[in-house]
Formats: C-alpha cells, sequence, structure tokens
C-alpha cells in the first residue's frame, strides 16, 4: 500500500480510538495482508518483511549480528544459512572445527575430527606425518618440534630446530625444511677433506721439471679447514720458491723455465 494511504489509515485509527471506534491493525496476525517495499510502508510496530507487513519482534525476525552470513531468528527462509552462536563471527557452520571446547561449525558436536599434520615432512622428517590430536581443549603434542633433540622428539634423532655448523657435511637435511647442508647454511665451512689446494706446475711444462706439487686440504671435524699439506706435511699457500737459473725447471709455478729475474 502506498505511504499516503498508510498516513491516512493512521490518522483514521486515531480518529476512530477518540470516537470509541475500533480498527484492526495491518499484519501477519490478522486477516488483513498488507504489501510493502519498505519499513516506511508499514505503520509503527510492523516491519516490512517479504514485501508484508509483519508484527515486530524482539529480537527481529532473521538477523545477523556478527556478520558472519549466517543468521538468527523464526522468520528466516528455508534456505537460510543458521548461526548457533550469532554474537561471534568465528562461529558457524563454515567455520573449521577448532580445539577449544567449542562447538565451531554448528554441527553439536564440540571437537571433533581434529588430527593436525605437522608441517615437517621433509628430509629426517620424512615418512614421519607427526600428528597433533585434540584432548580435552588442547594439541597433543602442543608443538610439532615438541622436545627436539631428544627422546621424544616427533622427528628422529637427527632433527634440529636449525641446522649450523655442525650439520653442514651430513648431507641430511636435518631441519626438515627441504635445504641440506651448504645450501642451507649461509655460512657452511667449505673444506672437504682431499680436496686439492697450493699451487700447481702451469701450462705445458713436463711434471718431471715442476718442483711445485698440489697439496690436500685436511678439515676439522665441523668442516673448517684444519690446514694443507702436502705428503703429509703442512705446506704454506702458496708455494712460493725463487725461479733458480740454469736448472731447467718451472720453479715458481709460473709456468716458464728459468724466465728472466730468475736467481
Amino acid at each position: 500500500m502506498h505511504t499516503s494511504l498508510h498516513r491516512w489509515l493512521l490518522l483514521f485509527t486515531c480518529l476512530c480510538a477518540a470516537a470509541g471506534c475500533t480498527v484492526q491493525d495491518p499484519g501477519i496476525e490478522t486477516d488483513d495482508v498488507w504489501e510493502c517495499t519498505t519499513d516506511a510502508d508499514c505503520i509503527s510496530g510492523y516491519d516490512c518483511k517479504g514485501g508484508l507487513c509483519a508484527k515486530h519482534t524482539n529480537p527481529p525476525l532473521c538477523v545477523d549480528l556478527d556478520k558472519d552470513e549466517a543468521f538468527v531468528g523464526e522468520f528466516c527462509a528455508a534456505d537460510t544459512v543458521m548461526d548457533c552462536e550469532d554474537t561471534n563471527a568465528a562461529i558457524h557452520p563454515s567455520a573449521p572445527e577448532l580445539c577449544n571446547l567449542k562447538d565451531d561449525n554448528c554441527n553439536d558436536q564440540i571437537d571433533e575430527d581434529i588430527a593436525l599434520a605437522c608441517p615437517l615432512t621433509n628430509g629426517v622428517c620424512a615418512g614421519r606425518n607427526a600428528v597433533q590430536t585434540c584432548v580435552d581443549g588442547n594439541l597433543v603434542p602442543p608443538t610439532c618440534d615438541a622436545d627436539c633433540p631428544g627422546a621424544s622428539c616427533l622427528y628422529g634423532p637427527d632433527f634440529v630446530v636449525s641446522e649450523g655448523v655442525a650439520e653442514c657435511h651430513d648431507s641430511l637435511d636435518n631441519d626438515c625444511d627441504g635445504l641440506t647442508d651448504k645450501d642451507d647454511v649461509a655460512n657452511c665451512p667449505t673444506c672437504v677433506e682431499g680436496d686439492p689446494c697450493g699451487s700447481t706446475c702451469l701450462g705445458a711444462t713436463p711434471e718431471a721439471q715442476c718442483p711445485c706439487k698440489m697439496g690436500t686440504w685436511v678439515c676439522n671435524p665441523d668442516g673448517t679447514q684444519a690446514g694443507c699439506f702436502l705428503n703429509g706435511v703442512p705446506t704454506s699457500i702458496p708455494f712460493v720458491n725463487p725461479e733458480l737459473c740454469g736448472n731447467n725447471l718451472d720453479d715458481d709455478c709460473t709456468g716458464e723455465v728459468d724466465e728472466a729475474g730468475c736467481i
């Protein structure tokens, strides 16, 4: 009904009240059906619901107080998503069930089917698939790396929270992040036992004419360099020898024999 007609109806109602007559209020509780577009089309005490003036109730007919797109109210449409806690936006039928002694997803169950796979499943953690479960509102174990390293570590005896120098050369992904050794440790020592070190002959000088030989690295247990050794003897780097004249040797390892400046 148009607004002007409602105003006339309201005036008529007041006049009748003054004269002692009675008029039925419009709304779903009477035999009259009053159409509307907005609440302004309805008289005081009525709201526009579904195109009809309906008597106002408290709480309102169908509301979403916590703005989580789930509603409460006895006059919600049949396909409306209904809320079980309209004062908490984290609780609604689409919410994930958490380990908190609450029915987060409105299915009348508490903390059901909670089994969280721990994220560390690379390297020494591969295949373990450690799982946290919910017991009395608490995750057990409380963290995926509980007591690591230790007897009850979920990821095995080689697990460390963060790889360091001690893990630089064990070829294991100790912290289960998908990286190994030097790829995971920024300042990982680079010593590799037996790698060549020191000077060597240059050019095409025959080996017999070259007194400069290649040494090899000896490493400490933590991967640092213990020194460059030649025939089991620590050797300075580089091998520095003066070029001697007339011996047909490349004494200073330049690739030349008895070159200018020899002594």
